[in-house]
């Protein structure tokens, strides 16, 4: 199914979901409508944890699911924009929400923060994340790492082999597996996650200080340089550690073909192990994690959050301050977390269930200089949209090297 047709897909749902909850008489209750994109089986477990905790409390949910983020994203702008805006909207940590709250259209939570102590419940990094125009207009649930390869153990039993450490130890195992039967690398056809696993190329092949002048200083000289020359390099070989079926595929549906024992290995942020979990699998016993090729000591960072736009009145306001409340829960946000794979935003809360993912997660993010950011943190959206573009043409070789390495060049020049 191509990306438009999923988009569709997605609204198709929505549609449905939405007609379902306004069917429903009025019985005083507040009522939260959220708009999320959170539709796969790890990511569908983690959300019924805030579910179930808000209509104990007395509320009621009504939700609006729909697949993928930009999807989702692009519903909850067309709301607010008709003057019919949701409760609240699952919205990542971004430079576009940082935008978005500039406009003035979300809620500032500053008199809650400030009454709750949310700034030292938080890294300094994530505080920043939550702030626009110097107000608060987010509150954090999970933090991702976005720099994980996931190995079935099956898999490497079969070559009696360890995980990779760098990139030529990660393509002779990938010929070791192939040899065997493996599919080397679940992959999938979705432009974002394709993105995802250039910048852990480029992560692992340049080292923090590369990728910082890339992401954070946006600094394109080193675009043109022989690093990532090589970055690409690298990234266009993965092509031949994938199967046929990449195009039509979902990262959620590449999960299941390493859960499955189909494919061996795939690069993605923590959540993918939700999917294992729900799955039935066990972190150490059935699946390895670990930092992917050269990126040990780093983590991208993303973060899963909710925020709150205005207009919905008294009404909106007492839905909105019972679902913080149900946020503020630490033993909602540790079940949220562990289901959905990453480790609690709040530096208060320690995680539950702490399996080795977790706390090689958390080993690495105690370390300050360990956060790196991610393409939503790194771009504003259009910037953003522009680079997946570039790299999504690249990977189904609409551009060569060099036209991509220029193309990607002045993109990062003009938005600096």
């Amino acid at each position: 199914m191509t990306s438009r047709r999923r988009a569709g897909a997605g609204f198709v749902t929505a549609l449905a979901l939405c007609l379902a909850g306004c069917g429903r008489k009025d019985d005083g209750r507040p009522v939260a409508e959220v708009i999320h994109s959170w539709t796969s089986g790890g990511e569908s477990a983690a959300i019924h944890e805030i579910v179930a905790a808000y209509e104990k409390r007395g509320g009621r949910w009504t939700e609006t699911a729909v697949t993928g983020i930009h999807a989702g994203r692009a519903l909850a702008i067309s709301r607010i924009a008709g003057g019919q805006p949701p409760t609240a909207m699952q919205w990542a940590m971004s430079r576009a929400v940082q935008d978005f709250g500039k406009q003035g259209v979300l809620e500032p939570l500053d008199a809650r923060a400030r009454r709750e102590g949310w700034q030292g419940r938080y890294s300094p990094y994530i505080y920043r994340q939550m702030q626009a125009n110097g107000h608060i207009v987010m509150e954090p649930l999970a933090i991702h790492g976005g720099n994980w390869l996931f190995i079935s153990r099956q898999a490497l039993d079969a070559i009696d082999a360890k995980p990779p450490e760098n990139w030529d130890e990660f393509f002779d195992i990938a010929a070791r597996l192939r040899a065997k039967g493996f599919v080397p690398l679940a992959f999938s056809g979705e432009a974002w996650t394709q993105t995802l696993v250039f910048y852990n190329v480029m992560l692992g092949v340049g080292g923090k200080a590369f990728y910082r002048r890339v992401m954070d200083r946006h600094d394109a000289s080193a675009v043109s340089s022989p690093t990532m020359r090589r970055v690409f390099d690298i990234f266009g070989r993965l092509r031949d550690e994938v199967d046929a079926g990449v195009s039509s595929r979902t990262w959620n549906a590449a999960s299941g073909m390493v859960i499955a024992g189909k494919a061996a290995m795939q690069i993605g942020g923590d959540w993918t192990k939700a999917e294992f979990i729900a799955a039935g699998q066990q972190a150490g016993r059935d699946f390895a994690c670990v930092p992917t090729p050269g990126t040990r000591g780093a983590y991208i960072i993303y973060g899963e959050s909710l925020v709150f736009p205005l207009g919905r009145g008294d009404r909106g306001r007492a839905a909105r301050e019972m679902l913080l409340d149900v946020l503020n829960d630490p033993a909602l946000i540790q079940r949220f977390s562990a289901k959905k794979g990453g480790v609690p935003a709040r530096l208060d809360v320690q995680p539950i269930h702490a399996d080795a993912c977790t706390r090689f997660a958390a080993e690495t993010l105690a370390d300050p200089d360990s956060p790196v950011p991610n393409g939503l943190l790194a771009w504003d959206s259009d910037t953003e949209g522009e680079l997946r573009d570039i790299i999504a043409q690249y990977w189904v070789r609409s551009l060569s090297t060099d036209a991509a390495i220029r193309s990607m060049a002045k993109v990062i020049h003009d938005a600096a």
